[in-house]
């Protein structure tokens, strides 16, 4: 998961750049290997929002407070 942790680090500086202090991230139940990467970055489960927030296959995770 190397390089892949380099993705969600360049769109927290990307979000840090636009002004915005949180991110969430979301992917669906069968991409597993999305949640490993986003709990391994430290992002924790949150409520659904926005337009999968009545999806049931979708999970969303964010930057800890």
């Amino acid at each position: 998961m190397g390089l892949a942790r380099g993705i969600p680090r360049a769109l927290e500086d990307s979000t840090r750049v636009a002004g915005r202090s949180r991110m969430v991230m979301e992917t669906g139940m069968p991409l597993r290997e999305a949640m490993a990467l986003y709990a391994a970055c430290g992002y924790v489960p949150t409520a659904n929002f926005g337009s999968c927030r009545d999806c049931s296959d979708s999970r969303c995770f964010a930057e800890p407070p």
